[in-house]
Parts: C-alpha cells; structure tokens; sequence
C-alpha cells in the first residue's frame, strides 16, 4: 500500500511518451524533458499519444516505482487542450 503525503506533487508530462518506456526512460523524461529531480518523490504521469495507456515514475525513498494502466476508454481530450490547473511550464498538475 502506498502512503502518499498531502503535499505530493504530481507531475503530468503533455507530451505523448513511447509506453515501451520503463524505470530508466521515464526517469530521463522526468529529468532532462520535464526538468525536474525524480528521486525528489512526486509522481510523474505520462501518457501515451492516444492516452488509453498510463504510465506513473514514483520514487518511494529506496527504489523507483513505475505504474502501469491501459485504460478501456481515452480518458484525456487528445486536442491539445489542457486540464483546469495544469501549467504547461513544468506540466505539473495541482488542484
């Protein structure tokens, strides 16, 4: 089980990311793409180009964690547009 603080940051890549991406490609993404330190303990969210699959980087304080979901239906609009709080510098996501 996971015990998430409530100051957990939770970072959404906008960008389509290759789901065959695992720990080391989703850390380079969250690193030099989004700019940000993935061992810091935020989740970083990327999606694939047709958002039907999830995929989650969390680091836990001993290892990293990748999450995966495939999703029945696309859950994101695949205009371009943005979720209400999301700020496209830094793609972090708060509510």
């Amino acid at each position: 089980m996971f015990n998430f603080a409530s100051s957990l940051r939770i970072h959404l890549c906008l960008e389509a990311v290759d789901m065959r991406k695992s720990f080391n490609g989703l850390y380079a993404m969250a690193k030099h793409e989004m700019g940000h330190n993935p061992m810091n303990g935020d989740l970083y969210v990327f999606s694939n180009r047709r958002r039907d699959r999830v995929k989650i980087l969390y680091w836990d304080g001993s290892g990293f964690w990748v999450l995966a979901k495939r999703l029945d239906e696309a859950r994101q609009r695949g205009d371009g547009a943005s979720p209400e709080g999301v700020r496209k510098a830094g793609a972090l996501w708060a509510d």
